[in-house]
């Protein structure tokens, strides 16, 4: 088996880690964290942790293009390696009541397609089960993937960081498709989303 092929088949059979009769305490650790009360249980499906399939190849498109400060929309990616993050998470109020939040979307749209289909989030998404989508930071195996939640439910609510460049939010907010010219002088497609956000954007800032 490629290695490629091997971590798509580990990242693809997602990590469970779970905790019960959570108590979230009544002062917070980091600044500008704010105290919601306590829960049951919070319960987090990591839907896929391998955000790229080979380092090097990450590694040689950053430094052969100007290294890690360079805009990630003027590096030619290789589709090839695209991956991403994306994490299900389920709080249990003390109530029983389950709230289900998306925790990013991910960087490659076909492996995500395949990622959420084994995990039944196209459903989830579509029915409503899902109650917020979280995007943690705009980094690409974190954010180019969002076709793969936004087509099966555009309106849904969304908190991101407040600092963003102004490609984010045109992919997250217009029809978007990104190119870029690669190094035989071909375009490349970096990221692209048919299916523009059109719910609630709540930009969070890091005082909370």
């Amino acid at each position: 088996m490629e290695r490629r092929d091997f971590l798509k088949a580990m990242s693809a059979t997602g990590i469970t880690a779970a905790s019960t009769s959570v108590l979230l305490p009544k002062t917070a650790a980091a600044r500008g964290n704010v105290d919601f009360g306590e829960v049951q249980s919070v319960k987090i499906d990591v839907l896929s942790e391998t955000s790229w399939f080979d380092n090097d190849n990450l590694k040689n498109s950053i430094v052969e293009h100007g290294g890690a400060a360079t805009n990630q929309y003027t590096i030619p990616w290789d589709p090839e390696n695209a991956g991403g993050y994306s994490a299900l998470i389920t709080v249990t109020t003390l109530e029983g009541e389950e709230k289900k939040i998306l925790m990013d979307s991910g960087w490659g749209n076909p492996w995500m397609d395949y990622i959420y289909e084994r995990n039944g989030i196209p459903d989830m998404l579509a029915n409503g089960e899902i109650d917020f989508m979280v995007l943690t930071h705009w980094h690409l195996d974190h954010l180019w993937g969002i076709e793969s939640s936004l087509k099966h439910r555009p309106d849904i609510k969304l908190y991101a960081p407040s600092t963003y460049y102004p490609e984010d939010m045109a992919l997250l907010k217009e029809k978007a498709s990104i190119s870029v010219a690669g190094k035989d002088g071909k375009d490349v497609l970096l990221c692209k989303n048919d299916s523009p956000h059109t719910g609630e954007l709540i930009l969070t800032e890091e005082n909370g």
